[in-house]
């Protein structure tokens, strides 16, 4: 009998973007003034923004993006449309995106990179298939890695939401609903605004699929997991932009995460006092993080999800897990650290550390 595994379709079309220079945010400080203190009113939207200690990684829906200054864009292979050029510092191809001079300036100014692949996301609810998250993540992208579908993974305080490439959200889905009976929310709003469209699953090649992945596990460790009523965004919001254009000297960890439901942020203890306490919800953990250090990971890449979740579901260590625009990262409650770094040092055919 199949186990039931509730999950809704957001009706959102995202984009995920990239400041590769976390020196030039400041530049983006009218957009996110924007984005955090005025946003839309009886509307929802999905904005993501991760920093890390190389890069600030934002997923974000279109009418976010609008506000945006213009980017380069990376073509991947799910789409090519525009005319297209070799950029001889990545294995990706590149077309830059025309827009109003004032754009293009800032856009050159801060490095600002786009993927053109348009994603949806996957909410899973955390009491599906009487499961841990951990076990569901595994279910659910060991047969998509399979299939050849690239899944980009975020872990928030209340929930877990798969991207998808919105050419293979048809396909992933028709994938897991042979692997559990699937109560869905969101399909109707999908078909009608994005028919199922021709496409051919290309598994990955064995060599793909028996990678050994490096791992890093970095010096930052007691990060807070907060949760954050959704309607208080504008109350947190110029916490959060005085995080994000006044660095600390130090290096650190912050993620953002804003949905149609919550506000989920991960962040380090420094970071915490600046959001007033009587607002947060706080995870019963601390959290410290393994950094998948594959190099740059591209967009097409499949099975590194599955991998590591199933490696630590067997261990018994639950994971919350962020993906961004350069790699992924795996954070563990510091309680099972010890114990997940030496489970994963044991998978010699799977994982190395730096």
């Amino acid at each position: 009998m199949q186990q039931e595994l509730v999950l809704a379709v957001l009706p959102f079309r995202l984009s995920i973007i990239h400041v590769p220079h976390k020196s030039s945010m400041p530049l983006l400080a009218h957009t996110l003034l924007k984005i955090f203190l005025y946003p839309p009113k009886g509307e929802s939207r999905f904005f993501s923004m991760t920093e890390t200690e190389t890069e600030v990684s934002i997923i974000l829906d279109e009418d976010t993006l609008s506000l945006f200054p213009t980017c380069k864009t990376f073509v991947t292979p799910f789409c090519a449309e525009e005319e297209k050029q070799e950029d001889k510092s990545s294995n990706r191809k590149s077309a830059v995106i025309s827009g109003n001079d004032t754009q293009n300036i800032i856009a050159q100014m801060t490095g600002l990179e786009a993927v053109d692949t348009r994603w949806r996301a996957v909410q899973i609810y955390d009491d599906s298939a009487g499961m841990s998250s951990t076990k569901v993540l595994t279910a659910l992208s060991k047969p998509l890695a399979a299939a050849g579908i690239s899944i980009f993974n975020l872990s928030t305080y209340e929930s877990d939401y798969v991207l998808m490439p919105e050419d293979r959200i048809y396909d992933a889905l028709d994938i897991i609903q042979k692997e559990f009976n699937v109560l869905a929310d969101g399909l109707d709003d999908l078909k009608e605004n994005f028919p199922r469209p021709e496409t051919k699953l290309t598994p990955p090649s064995k060599n793909e699929r028996e990678r050994v992945h490096r791992l890093t596990l970095p010096s930052i460790t007691s990060l807070h997991l907060i949760g954050i009523q959704k309607h208080l965004v504008q109350q947190v919001g110029a916490h959060i932009l005085k995080l994000l254009l006044f660095p600390p000297s130090h290096k650190r960890f912050l993620s953002y995460t804003e949905t149609e439901d919550e506000i989920s942020i991960v962040l380090d203890k420094e970071s915490l006092e600046c959001i007033p306490d009587d607002i947060v919800k706080h995870s019963a953990e601390m959290w410290q993080y393994l950094k998948v250090n594959d190099g740059p990971l591209g967009f097409t890449e499949t099975g590194i999800v599955s991998s590591i979740a199933d490696t630590l579901s067997h261990a018994g260590v639950s994971i919350f897990y962020i993906s961004t625009f350069e790699t992924d990262y795996v954070l563990i409650a510091e309680a099972d650290s010890e114990k997940a770094v030496a489970h994963l040092r044991e998978h010699k055919n799977k994982f190395t550390f730096d």
